[in-house]
């Protein structure tokens, strides 16, 4: 995470304690920036008296989406066929949502079925 001086403009890491530049009324304003897939943080603002660190703080919001994947044909979802995001390990049935999801591109799975002689595939 960093942050900035609003009299300053130039970004400094938020780990490093204490932005020493001030403008003419003793203030700063600590902002951050924003990175793909997180809110960010509002505007703290932050009055610097001479000798002393001011501290502030600032909290990103994790942005969340939800999936849905619908199987096809109809046969393939009575034999069993599953969905599932890559990495995780709950199968999800075909249009059954997965909500909670931070944003960002990920690959689906289909799991394996056992086709028998009551399914019936046609052109």
């Amino acid at each position: 995470m960093q942050g900035r001086s609003a009299s300053y403009g130039d970004w400094h890491l938020a780990r490093q304690r204490g932005c020493r530049g001030r403008n003419s009324r003793g203030s700063i304003y600590g902002g951050v920036q924003r990175y793909f897939g997180l809110d960010k943080a509002s505007n703290q603002p932050v009055t610097i008296i001479e000798a002393q660190t001011a501290n502030t703080s600032g909290t990103y919001v994790q942005q969340l989406g939800s999936l849905m994947v619908t199987i096809s044909p109809q046969g393939a979802i009575d034999a069993g066929a599953k969905w599932r995001r890559v990495g995780t390990g709950t199968w999800q049935d075909s249009a059954v949502a997965e909500a909670g999801i931070p944003v960002g591109q990920y690959a689906v799975e289909f799991n394996d079925i056992s086709v028998g002689q009551s399914l019936t595939i046609s052109r």
